[in-house]
């Protein structure tokens, strides 16, 4: 079993380049706001932002990521859970067209 678990997220509006630190402040606040300061330093790690800046790709630590996308739901935030998986491959199927 991994260790690790990912999550594709929708960002509206596009966030600009180079903004990781901006999205993992964002999910830092909704972690606080949700479950308090000692679920807000929970480490996420942006593994890729779409180049338009409408998705990213997070890794978090499978016990973190039931907290983190909870929170993103409740959070006033424009980031959405899309798809979430302990098999980062698994979130191309999205995109694969037969």
């Amino acid at each position: 079993m991994s260790r690790y678990h990912y999550i594709l997220l929708s960002l509206y509006p596009p966030f600009p380049p180079n903004s990781e630190l901006k999205i993992r402040q964002s999910i830092q606040e909704a972690l606080i706001q949700s479950f308090g300061v000692a679920l807000g330093s929970t480490y996420v790690d942006i593994i890729s932002i779409k180049d338009d800046g409408s998705e990213a790709v997070l890794r978090a630590d499978v016990g973190d990521a039931k907290p983190i996308m909870a929170s993103l739901a409740a959070y006033t935030s424009s980031m959405r859970v899309v798809k979430d998986t302990a098999f980062l491959p698994a979130l191309l199927a999205t995109r694969v067209r037969f």
